[in-house]
């Protein structure tokens, strides 16, 4: 089974500052809002790059013996 979630990255003067977890935005409406937030707190004037990508991945099954 595929799980998407949306990935947002933070970078100041082009290393890496911090990004969002998987489990963290699920929705685009919920990444939409987090990365306009983080464009105004994290301005291009002050060397800050936001950036963001939508990312599915294979969800792994917990196989635990018995």
């Amino acid at each position: 089974m595929l799980i998407s979630h949306y990935e947002i990255n933070v970078s100041k003067n082009g290393s890496h500052y911090f990004a969002t977890d998987a489990r963290s935005l699920r929705t685009r409406t919920e990444a939409d809002m987090v990365y306009f937030r983080l464009q105004a707190a994290f301005p291009l004037t002050d060397g800050y790059a936001v950036s963001m990508r939508s990312v599915a991945v294979q969800e792994s099954m917990d196989v635990t013996p018995e």
